[in-house]
């Protein structure tokens, strides 16, 4: 084989040799080109919008749904990675929506990235991305790829604050002591704040660390001096190092200022003495009835005193009620003190209703305040069932109509023969009404149409007493009452004035009224909405909303303004008010535009029209009604109409709707009157063009619709820096100078009709260049090649252009050699091995030229 080679290559002609040789340069140029082809984008980063993107992968970290970083690593057809050099378009995709970061110069940089909705505390989730480079059609990859996205969103633990002293400190130095640990993203700030005696809260400590962060716990101390009975609330803030920007992660330590946040100054401890009494009256806890024991009948309630020193007037306490002292509190209500020593009543069947039926019973008491606390106890000594007993029938008493009169059945056992006294407490407030007696004891009694006026709110629950007495036996029921119907309404309300806000009860014609409203919402409801009618002649008719509305009226008469407010529970309230509207003045006017439409820059006249008039008239042109006067037309008088030309032009310049209101006041009278005036100006509603290309030459073809023809300027600018052509041409031609190369362009059409009204802007993309052949062959001299692309090209054209002429000749040569060289075998062996050569040298400079126009292809 090798001496086959060594002899073919013999008897090679030079020429021969010289286009195969030729061949294989070709061939070395062609895949050091594919070799080095990533280094185009790295040579020049306006050169990557040639290549795309085959494959990439995303590094991304996230905080509260926010990019913190993301790398991105581009990869090209041929599995080499692309520098990340020039903007790159990245998109993340959540659900079924792409969230688009738009180009960034470098992806590592967190500046500028969105925020991303997703909803995820902490750990990894997985993202759809695509990304591209600008100017590239499709995305890469075309389907997305998933990746995972690491979440940092950790807030601060082993939170705590606590200060020193206890919960009376004596005057002096109090340490304030806030702690707290992030194990994840450290701790950036502690802060703490204080008030003192109701004063803002201030910061009065703050301490900072540097970044790293630290993850152990941090401790922060204010230490701060108080006087003699100050009153101290304080809370603290947790700044937590993890987040994209400077801000950092809060967290709140007791903003609702615990019991444990509160501190006195130099106070002294709180004492409770706690009493009881069984009775239906209700003495004052100064009264000898409260006692300890209390000496009670089975089964009835007892009314409780709690007297106490040593607390803070004005802040809130708790009582709290432990019926059998187990050290479980059964009830408890709220009591704020008006002064550090005093009293409160709680009254049965509040506290343990119905527990105390025989035996004796001891029950704890206790008043809290802040962390300060005290606690008493009372004994119940219950004598055994007494034989006197009430009972009232119907127990509860259900659904009855709000305002509803009820009627109550009074059952006595263990009465003796004379009078009875039976008494109703509607409400249960300690008095009772309503006394009936009777000479015997008739057993069932009913006491009839009885506290009708007490429950009249709709869907609310009510408690009555009932008591029946013989000598000195006495027994009280307690009986449920619940009413039907709507829940609780508002009450609707509205006041009526005049322009300076004072009230009226009559207004004329033309002169607004002012309505304001003044409704109030039930307990816990809030008003959502309010509806009025003004009455008839009104302007407006009706409306919604609280106002203040303003209302004139165009004719007199009685005037019946209704309005209807509801409140968050859906009930509703109605209220109607009469307003007196009296003629007034009849004055009044009309502004008719002449023309009332027409093309922009047109000459608008107004027909002045006066009615009941009492002297000359001042008009004034509002051109769009904004309160300005544009121009004022003096000392006006009839005949009628008079034409105003022109106040407004120069608002009528573009095409729109223009709204403006005509005024004038009667100069003896000082009467006003207005008239609104509406012009129209029409435009170039449209303008449109197509466009076909050939190589590096585009034609276009521009059209138009609407305004005022004919259209006497058409601009085209076709974005590529040469200077926008106005004039007269709607289809001009454009070449394109791009270096040989493709390229595409924004091009932007606006016309003008003969209005001089320009159009709105019509904008279109246009791509130019050579078409793409895989065979073909175009001279450029290496020279002005402007990359390396161009520059292999032209190489390879270069080599093309001259091996084929050649290469035919030596065809040609050889084959008259060989025609004329008869029966010689050496000469025409020679022949036919330069016609193969030839043949070679041609073939291997067009598969070479073939390979770049298919790369090119794929890549373009």
């Amino acid at each position: 084989m090798k001496k086959k080679i060594k002899k073919n290559i013999r008897n090679l002609k030079p020429s021969g040799f010289f286009l195969l040789a030729i061949g294989l340069i070709c061939v070395s140029i062609t895949l050091f080109y594919v070799l080095e082809i990533k280094s185009i984008g790295a040579a020049a980063g306006s050169q990557l919008t040639q290549f795309s993107v085959q494959n990439s992968s995303i590094n991304a970290w996230v905080m509260r749904g926010q990019i913190c970083t993301a790398t991105a690593t581009l990869k090209d057809l041929f599995g080499n990675t692309i520098p990340n050099e020039g903007p790159v378009e990245l998109q993340f995709k959540v659900g079924s929506s792409w969230f688009f970061e738009g180009a960034k110069d470098n992806l590592t940089d967190a500046s500028g990235f969105a925020q991303i909705p997703w909803n995820v505390d902490s750990g990894n989730i997985n993202a759809d991305y695509r990304v591209r480079f600008p100017g590239s059609v499709n995305w890469n990859p075309s389907q997305s790829n998933v990746i995972a996205i690491s979440i940092d969103d950790t807030l601060p633990t082993n939170v705590a604050i606590s200060h020193t002293g206890g919960q009376n400190p004596p005057p002096g130095n109090v340490t304030i002591s806030l702690t707290a640990q992030d194990q994840q993203s450290g701790i950036r700030s502690l802060l703490i704040l204080s008030s003192v005696n109701g004063n803002p809260f201030n910061g009065i400590q703050t301490c900072s660390f540097s970044s790293p962060f630290p993850t152990t716990t941090q401790t922060c101390n204010a230490t701060k001096t108080y006087n003699n009975g100050d009153h101290v609330e304080y809370y603290g803030v947790v700044f937590s190092g993890a987040d994209c920007s400077s801000t950092g992660v809060s967290t709140l330590v007791g903003v609702a200022v615990p019991a444990a946040n509160i501190f006195n100054v130099g106070g002294t401890a709180i004492t409770l003495n706690l009493k009881g009494y069984q009775g239906s009256s209700f003495p004052s806890c100064s009264s000898s009835s409260f006692s300890d024991p209390v000496s009670a009948s089975s089964g009835q309630d007892i009314n409780f005193c709690y007297s106490y020193t040593g607390v803070t007037p004005g802040v809130s306490s708790t009582i709290r009620i432990d019926c059998n002292n187990d050290s479980t509190y059964d009830n408890s209500v709220t009591h704020t003190p008006s002064s550090a020593s005093g009293s409160t009543q709680v009254w049965a069947p509040v506290f343990c209703s119905g527990q105390f039926t025989s035996g004796n019973y001891i029950v704890g008491g206790k008043i809290e305040q802040g962390a300060n606390s005290a606690q008493d106890t009372v004994n119940i000594n219950v004598s055994a069932p007494a034989s006197f007993n009430l009972a009232l029938s119907g127990n509860p008493i259900s659904s009855i109509s709000p305002g509803t009169a009820v009627s109550f059945t009074f059952n006595v056992t263990g009465a003796s023969a004379g009078a009875l006294a039976y008494e109703i407490d509607c409400d249960y407030t300690g008095t009772f009404s309503a006394n009936t007696t009777v000479s015997s004891p008739n057993n069932p009694h009913t006491l009839n149409s009885l506290c009708g006026g007490v429950y009249s709110t709709g869907g609310a629950t009510y408690t009555a007493a009932g008591r029946a007495s013989q000598g000195s036996n006495s027994d009280t029921e307690f009986v449920t009452i619940t009413t039907s119907g709507s829940t609780p309404k508002p009450t609707a309300n509205f006041q009526i004035t005049n322009a300076s806000n004072n009230p009226i009860t009559s207004v004329t014609v033309g002169t607004p009224a002012k309505f304001w409203d003044s409704s109030t919402a039930s307990s816990g409801q809030t008003l959502i909405s309010w509806i009025w009618n003004f009455g008839s002649g009104a302007s407006p008719s009706s409306a919604s909303g609280a106002g203040p509305h303003n209302v004139t009226y165009g004719n007199p008469g009685t005037k019946t303004i209704t309005l209807t407010v509801s409140q968050s529970n859906g009930a509703a309230d109605t209220i109607s008010k009469i307003l007196t509207v009296s003629a007034g003045s009849t004055f009044s006017i009309t502004a008719t535009p002449v023309p009332a439409s027409g093309a922009a820059g047109m000459n608008v006249a107004f027909n002045l029209q006066a009615f009941n008039e009492t002297g000359p008239i001042n008009f004034s042109a509002d051109c769009n009604a904004d309160g300005t006067i544009n121009n004022i037309l003096s000392n006006t008088s009839g005949p009628w109409p008079k034409s105003w030309v022109g106040p407004c032009n120069s608002f009528y310049t573009s095409a729109g709707i223009y709204a403006g209101i005509m005024r004038a006041i009667d100069i003896n009278s000082g009467d006003t009157a207005q008239a609104p005036i509406t012009v129209v100006v029409t435009g170039v509603s449209a303008a449109d063009f197509s466009f076909s290309v050939n190589d590096f030459t585009v034609s276009f073809n521009g059209s138009a619709s609407g305004g005022s023809p004919p259209y006497t300027e058409w601009c085209w600018n076709f974005g590529d820096g040469t200077p926008v052509q106005c004039g007269i041409t709607s289809n001009p031609s454009h070449v394109y100078n791009t270096g040989g190369g493709a390229g595409t362009f924004t091009v932007t059409l606006t016309v003008k009709d003969s209005n001089n009204v320009t159009s709105a802007p019509v904008s279109k993309s246009v791509s130019v260049g050579p078409p793409i052949s895989l065979f073909s062959i175009s001279f450029l001299n290496p020279i002005n090649a402007t990359n390396i692309s161009e520059l292999v090209d032209a190489i390879i054209n270069f080599f093309a252009l001259i091996v084929i002429p050649i290469g035919v000749g030596l065809i040609v040569y050889a084959a008259l050699k060989y025609i004329i060289s008869g029966a010689l075998p050496e000469e025409r062996q020679k022949s036919i091995k330069t016609i193969q050569y030839a043949l070679m040298g041609i073939v291997v400079v067009l598969m070479a030229k073939v390979a770049i126009n298919i790369l090119e292809f794929l890549l373009s």
